[in-house]
Formats: C-alpha cells, structure tokens, sequence
C-alpha cells in the first residue's frame, strides 16, 4: 500500500484497518508512506504490517519516482494498493517496477481540487488497473470528473470492527468527563481540519445552548485549527461548555459518553466518525454531503441538516438531543444498522477478491 502519511485521520485508519485485516487472512502487508509516517504507523508494525517512508516529494515524482520503484522492486507485491494523495506515484511506479496489479482507492476530495486534478487523475487511471470509490456520490463525481468508463470505477464502503465500537461495554462517563453529570453530551470525534467546519459546529452550538443550557460540546481531534478553534468558542461565549480533548487513541470509549454525535463537515467520502458513532448506538446529526445518507439510511440512525447551514444544524441540536428519552431505539437502529451493512470483516474481504481479480487479469 502506498499512502501519504499515516496520521490518525480517516483514511488512514481505513487504510490501517485493510492491512491488519488481510494479515489476519494470511497475506503479508507492506506499507510505504511516500511523505512522512505517523503514530497509526507504530500499531500496524506492532500488528504485522511493515512500514517504511519513502520520501517522494514534488510534482517530477508524477513521472519517475525511483525511490519508489525501488521499494516495490525489493518488496516485489502482486499488488500495489494506493490511496488518495498518492495516486498517480504510486501507481506509475507500480507499472515502472512490473507489479501486476495496481488499486486505487479515491476516499474523498479536496475542496475545491486544484484546476489540474482531473487531468492528473486521467493519468494515474491509465496506470491502474481497478478504482474503487467509498461511497456512491464519491463514485459519481468520479465518474464525470475523470470521464472513465462506468465499469471501471466500482463502491467498496469503508468497515468497521463492530467488536470494538460497541454500546455494550462500559459507559466511561464518569471516568472520562467527571463535570458532566446532569449534562446532555454532544460530540465530534474528527481532526481540525477546515473540511470538518468545526467553526460552524461551534456558531450553531452557541445558538443551541441559549436555548438549552445544559448542553456540553465534546471535540476529540487535534489539528492546525486548534488555537484558532478555541479562540471562537472563548469570543462567542461558550468556552465553558466546550471540551478540546486533542487525540485520544482509545476513540471508542469517547463515543459511549455522547448522547449524540455531530460532524458539520463540508465534503465526507464513507465517514469513519459516523459508521463509528453507529456502532457505538449514537444517534448522529450530520450535513448531507457525500456519502453520509447512504450511511444514515431510513432506519432512524440520525439526521441530516443542509451544508453549511448554521441555523439548520442549531435547530437540530435544539430538537434531536431532547428526544433522547428513547436512546434505545435510537441507539439500536444506528448499531444494527453499521453491524448489517459496514463490519470491517466484509470490507476486507471484498478488496481480497478485487486483488485476485486485477491479478488474474494480469496472469
């Protein structure tokens, strides 16, 4: 596999979650981190999973990246599996180094995306032998960005271990947020970054809690924005109501304190946060970009307000945490759901047939 970093975000603990998962099933893993590494690198090591850096910087690397080349030709996979952010290098050094098959997963996109991205992403298609995308809409603008055909882009939704993100362990409230008892417990588990518009999560939060006092904002995640992000909750008065926890490794627990989960974020591909919420039995509040629908469904799992709509996403603060006098429906119809349609176990096992697949069109 070939990623950027591996920091803890999304895609990078999608990514990590597919390594161990095929090292369980007897494949053997090779990570290359073509910018820097980063702590999820430590846990696959520690898992099986060997991780290198290969530092392949600037826009020449498009073209010859003999760093890479060279790492492939020692590691010499069957497959090269690369992910967004280091499409087009990873793939044309696949090729370079003779892999015999080449995936590509697109998780997301930049918003906006540069004015070159669709011609670059035509290239790395020519170098790849299967594109997958994580959700539907993701699929879509893929589609008529990149003018492929549709048979050559196909959906594999992200997955998760339903065993570790479940309502059934212990609550870890009183151990995790001593000052809450009496609170009602909203919560983000996302870095911040501008793509996850924490800034209108805490203007719509403040217009929230005049009207309900008793609400308390959770935000796991650490990023660039920190300070700038606890400036806006110190200049619009609810500095005492809003927790910045930075990153916690033990994510699960944090989503078994929250009454409900929230992500106000301004593109999603498959959210990892929200699939995790659901596990976990949260009822979740989220804008309707990407492939969050999809996600949510018609089971009662959550709620969708506009993109960028601040008043929408206060009112539904105001209007869901309240009904939660019946968290077990709610908290049922989210975990069953994320349980039926998004384990980690069928994730891995579809990207292991697509591998047998792209290899076999090679052999």
């Amino acid at each position: 596999m070939v990623l950027p970093t591996l920091v803890r975000a999304g895609m990078e603990i999608v990514a990590g979650r597919l390594a161990t998962g095929l090292t369980e099933r007897g494949h053997q893993v090779s990570i290359a981190c073509i910018e820097q590494g980063g702590p999820v690198a430590g846990e696959l090591v520690a898992a099986g999973v060997a991780v290198d850096v290969v530092p392949t910087p600037g826009l020449v690397t498009n073209l010859r990246a003999p760093a890479l080349v060279a790492w492939m030709a020692r590691r010499a996979p069957h497959v090269v599996h690369t992910h967004s952010g280091a499409w087009l290098k990873g793939a044309r050094a696949a090729r370079a180094a003779g892999v015999p098959g080449v995936v590509h997963t697109v998780h997301g996109v930049l918003d906006p995306e540069p004015w070159y991205a669709n011609f670059l992403k035509r290239r790395a298609a020519a170098a790849t032998s299967a594109v997958v995308a994580v959700s539907e809409p993701l699929r879509s603008y893929l589609l008529e960005s990149t003018r492929l055909s549709p048979a050559a882009v196909r959906t594999i939704s992200n997955g998760i271990d339903t065993r570790a993100f479940s309502p059934e362990l212990p609550d870890p409230r009183a151990r995790l947020l001593p000052d809450s008892e009496g609170r009602v417990v909203i919560g983000c588990i996302a870095r911040l970054d501008p793509i996850k518009n924490h800034d209108l999560l805490l203007r719509a939060f403040r217009d929230a809690q005049r009207a309900r006092p008793e609400l308390l904002l959770v935000l796991v995640g650490d990023g660039r924005l920190r300070p700038e992000l606890e400036a806006l909750a110190r200049s619009l008065g609810v500095k005492d109501a809003v927790r910045f926890v930075g990153n916690q490794p033990d994510t699960a627990s944090w989503y078994r304190c929250l009454d409900a989960f929230v992500l106000a974020s301004r593109a999603e591909g498959t959210s990892m946060s929200i699939l995790e919420a659901m596990a976990c039995g949260c009822p979740i509040i989220a804008t309707d970009v990407g492939g969050n629908r999809a996600l949510l469904g018609e089971d009662g799992a959550g709620r969708l307000v506009p993109s960028q709509d601040a008043a929408a996403l206060a009112a539904a603060l105001r209007q869901v945490v309240p009904s939660l006098g019946t968290p077990a429906r709610l908290a049922s119809a989210a975990r069953t759901r994320a349980v039926r349609l998004f384990s980690q176990a069928a994730m891995v096992e579809r990207y292991e047939s697509l591998y047998r697949e792209v290899t076999a069109d090679r052999a």
